[in-house]
């Protein structure tokens, strides 16, 4: 039964691989950290930016995925305040970043591990807007560790460990401005082959993903604003839409909801705590056939800002 059990999860993931456009971890609350789908976001603010975020995916499912990041991101050489169009009109000036992340998921004995290092160039186009190219490098691994208490066998290779280290990069440009942003990123770029001896010699592609991302912030009166945005994903000639809307109270607090085509209603709510502690929280009510098995999908975001002044104007505030 166990043997079952493992060569059922095994041919899932294998699967998956090779026909799932969300090879890479899910995360509904995106919006508090772009980061993790574009490196062109790093140095946006005037702040280093550490970010943590925990995935609890198809609660009550049997080894269902558990997905996680850590990351942090800063500018370098960067005019502070200079988002402040007064300042801005007297001097414009480029600035670089750099920045870090961990990223990964788990699914029963099954597990993803990756780690990258990012820069990024930011350009002021005039006093409003910038455009920032990133790119984001390191390795991943894929890994299958047998821990169902199952006695292997050698000739079995349906539930054969393997372990598997490839490089991975990405690619992004983002566009902003204090109203508005855009930006279209490439992940896993060079198209990998995972080559193991599971099930026979089952073999897959980490295939790219393109991220394209867009968002405007309204302004309703002194204490509210509306932000409306979407996130769309393409890989492997599947695509996925992601229509979200936020709406922010003084800049500090938060309520949400998204709609994930085929997949997911979310509700989010968030809050910023003393201009320095971002924390957000996000349930996800499945719609996908999935709904008859688990109920639901938590996910835990917590942020810390390290100021480099405390005069600062960031056009991220909004997103």
């Amino acid at each position: 039964m166990m043997n079952k059990i493992v060569t059922v999860i095994v041919i899932v993931f294998t699967l998956a691989l090779n026909l799932n456009a969300q090879q890479q971890g899910q995360f509904s609350q995106y919006m508090l950290n772009y980061y993790i789908v574009n490196p062109a976001v790093s140095g946006t603010e005037d702040y280093i930016d550490f970010k943590a975020g925990y995935r609890l995916q198809w609660v009550g499912l049997e080894n269902a995925p558990r997905n996680y990041y850590l990351s942090a991101h800063a500018p370098i050489n960067k005019l502070h305040g200079s988002h402040n169009i007064k300042r801005a009109n007297k001097r414009k000036i480029e600035h670089h970043s750099i920045g870090g992340m961990l990223n990964g998921q788990k699914a029963g004995s099954l597990s993803r591990t990756a780690v990258y290092g990012s820069y990024a160039y930011h350009l002021p186009i005039d006093s409003k807007h910038f455009l920032s190219i990133g790119i984001m490098a390191g390795a991943l691994q894929y890994s299958l560790i047998s821990s169902y208490g199952v006695n292997q066998q050698a000739d079995d290779p349906a539930i054969s460990n393997f372990n598997v280290i490839k490089p991975d990069a990405s690619i992004g440009a983002w566009f902003y401005s204090h109203d508005y942003f855009a930006g279209i990123s490439t992940a896993q770029i060079f198209n990998n082959k995972i080559n193991t001896t599971v099930g026979h010699g089952f073999n897959a592609t980490l295939n790219r993903h393109v991220y394209f991302a867009g968002g405007y912030g309204i302004s309703m009166n002194n204490y509210f604003k509306v932000i409306p945005s979407t996130l769309i994903k393409y890989s492997n000639k599947v695509l996925q839409a992601d229509i979200n809307c936020k709406l922010k109270y003084q800049g500090n607090y938060w309520l949400g909801g998204s709609y994930r085509h085929n997949d997911a209603l979310v509700i989010m709510a968030g809050c910023l705590i003393a201009r320095q502690v971002d924390f957000g929280v996000s349930y996800d009510i499945i719609t996908s056939k999935l709904r008859n098995y688990t109920a639901s999908t938590y996910e835990f975001v917590l942020g810390y800002r390290f100021y480099f002044n405390e005069g600062i104007i960031n056009p991220s505030d909004f997103w």
